[in-house]
């Protein structure tokens, strides 16, 4: 029985443990940013458009062409909204990476029982479990897959000379680079690992950190940055705080918050100085045996958590996808080194191994669980709204008392475009629920104003249902009987001007509406309501064609109840908004708006005479400067 365990591949235990925890999540749906790249299939309509799909920054400007782009526009275009085959390819990749870092361990430090605990470390901490769990988050996944690999090449160079090892750490290296950008730190850890004093090793690190430092000057010039919010940069001294948070997540803080919230501080901070102490008395040790592995592990740590400290708003446990490969090969082996010197180091050593592991297997149990529930929830609103749609082709369907996780997990990232549910809203009142239990502000185009539902209903051109639970109730008797009587005395403060339900706010000039836009001629206007009077301007977005810049730019003249509020330039072609103050005052308890064009064009497969694409006209407080 020994020489067949003494056979086994050392991958083996972690692959069988992997397969056996993580099994749940071969089911897990879709959710939150997922809806958003299922989109990308939608956009890519012919070969020339596949550069831009690739490499134009998206998501708070990054480039990522293999682990989002073509992942998803591949898997989307083949599977459509199928989540099975996403799961399955995330699945591989992981055993792809169990593998590696088995073999990983092994070379770096000869001990089989290292390498066959350190996979089992990995799959089991808190943080590789919420990248797994999640579609969106195979960024981390991939790009663990091609640094592993990659480090596996710089260990074979490291020890034979060879170029064809070298050759495939680069290849390596840059399938990294296109999946997640933070994979930018290799070059460090190639530094750390390789010996500092063999003078031949500097030419091909040299040569490793002038191209990731002319690629990294390359991705900040041209990728758009976030100034505010949760992505925005802070190089101040939020940079050792936030360092601080994610070692905390590490020692285990984030499954113990996931298992039973931050309520529990006292044994949550003793579980936390436990592992840190531990660590660092350890750390110390091998420092003074001259241990230059222990210090090179702890800083694969250091190197790949880096390019993400600057983001303080945005401490995330799957930022340590790729950080605890070093964190957990360094643990595996002192967790080995202590068994085998027995007495109280073994005891020891067993007790801080088995508290990580009791923390983030509870913790990643659950965070499995809660990713499996919410997205069973989205599956079946989404059927739902399906079957109510068909049901009610001509109808608006509004929902009221939808669960704000489960609206921002889904209807607010284009679910709702995805399956072809063109007139779902919310209820005003569930917006402001939504609203203020999260603090972010529900996307206008997702939400009724309250004159507009007391019109559709009415009219009998909507039903509400509520959403507390599923499947959805219809309620909209007892909904439209309790309306306020404030709603039917004025109109709605904004229009989407490509959504039916505002269509009774439309004045003449309007063409069939296309998407979230509509086309306007030579003239077209909008009703709009200031219920208190205290409207100071008036909002207009929507897209200039480039057909209309032909033979110049045009002039676009603003009228607010027949007075001339304003004209505007338009000389680019593309999104435009423009805000424009009242001429005189505030504004009337209605309001006409008005918009004139001085020029239109007539496209060649197209009769009717076209201006702009609008996509919403509303009345604001007031415009900024």
């Amino acid at each position: 029985m020994k020489r067949l365990v003494d056979r086994l591949p050392p991958w083996i235990p972690g692959l069988l443990w992997f397969l056996t925890f993580h099994h749940r999540g071969l089911f897990i749906g879709f959710w939150a940013d997922d809806f958003a790249w299922l989109q990308l299939p939608h956009q890519f309509r012919d070969w020339t458009e596949l550069p831009s799909l690739l490499f134009t920054p998206m998501a708070q400007g990054t480039i990522r062409p293999l682990s989002e782009r073509a992942f998803f526009t591949l898997l989307g275009s083949v599977f459509g909204l199928d989540p099975w085959p996403f799961r399955l390819v995330v699945h591989l990749t992981q055993i792809g990476n169990v593998v590696l870092l088995a073999g990983l361990a092994q070379r770096l430090t000869g001990s089989r029982a290292v390498a066959m605990l350190t996979p089992f470390l990995w799959v089991s901490s808190f943080g590789v479990t919420e990248a797994f769990g999640w579609i969106a988050s195979y960024n981390q996944v991939l790009c663990s897959f091609w640094i592993l690999l990659a480090a596996r090449f710089l260990l074979g160079w490291l020890q034979s000379g060879r170029r064809s090892q070298l050759l495939g750490m680069w290849g390596s290296y840059g399938l990294a680079v296109a999946s997640l950008e933070t994979a930018v730190a290799f070059p460090a850890v190639a530094t750390l690992w390789s010996g500092l004093g063999r003078r031949a090793l500097w030419r091909p690190l040299a040569f490793l950190w002038a191209v990731t430092l002319g690629y990294a000057a390359l991705h900040w010039a041209v990728a758009p940055r976030s100034a505010t919010g949760p992505y925005a940069f802070y190089w101040d001294n939020s940079l050792v705080t936030t360092a601080g948070s994610y070692w905390l997540i590490s020692s285990g803080l984030g499954g113990w918050i996931q298992a039973f919230g931050p309520s529990k501080r006292t044994v949550l901070v003793c579980v936390a100085i436990l592992c840190s102490v531990a660590f660092g008395v350890y750390l110390g040790w091998r420092t003074w045996r001259n241990d230059r592995l222990a210090w090179s592990l702890f800083g694969w740590w250091l190197a790949f958590i880096g390019p993400v400290l600057p983001l303080r708003d945005h401490v995330s446990a799957y930022y340590l996808t790729l950080p605890l490969v070093g964190l957990t090969i360094l643990g595996a082996r002192a967790a080995v080194k202590s068994w085998y010197q027995g007495g109280w180091s073994r005891t020891t050593g067993s007790v801080i191994l088995g508290a990580f592991l009791a923390i983030n297997l509870c913790g990643s149990s659950i965070a499995l669980d809660w990713r499996l529930d919410r997205t069973n929830q989205v599956e079946q609103l989404l059927a739902n709204l399906q079957q109510l749609h068909q049901r009610y082709p001509q109808e608006a369907l509004l929902l009221d008392r939808l669960a704000s996780e489960l609206f921002w997990g889904s209807l607010a990232h284009g679910a709702l475009d995805l399956y072809g549910l063109k007139e779902v809203y919310l209820t005003p009142e569930c917006a402001e629920a939504i609203r203020r239990s999260s603090s972010r502000d529900v996307p206008p185009e997702l939400w009724l104003p309250g004159p507009v539902v007391a019109y559709l209903l009415d009219h009998g051109r909507a039903r509400v249902f509520r959403a507390s639970s599923l499947p959805l109730r219809q309620v909209t008797t007892r909904y439209h009987a309790f309306l306020p009587g404030g709603w039917r005395r004025v109109l709605g403060d904004r229009v989407e001007v490509g959504q039916l339900a505002y269509a009774q706010q439309l004045g003449p000039g309007w063409h069939q509406a296309e998407g979230t836009h509509r086309w306007m001629g030579r003239k077209a206007s909008v009703r709009l309501g200031c219920p208190t009077r205290q409207c100071k301007g008036v909002i207009i977005e929507g897209l200039v064609p480039e057909g209309l810049l032909r033979d110049g730019s045009p002039v676009a003249r603003i009228w607010l109840n027949g007075r001339l509020a304003g004209q505007l330039k338009l000389s680019r072609a593309g999104e435009f908004g423009e805000c424009l103050s009242f001429p005189e005052g505030d504004a009337d308890e209605e309001i006409t708006v008005e918009i004139q064009l001085n020029k239109v064009f007539q496209p060649t497969d197209d009769i009717r005479e076209l201006g702009l694409a609008i996509r919403r006209v509303g009345v604001v407080p007031g415009c900024s400067p």
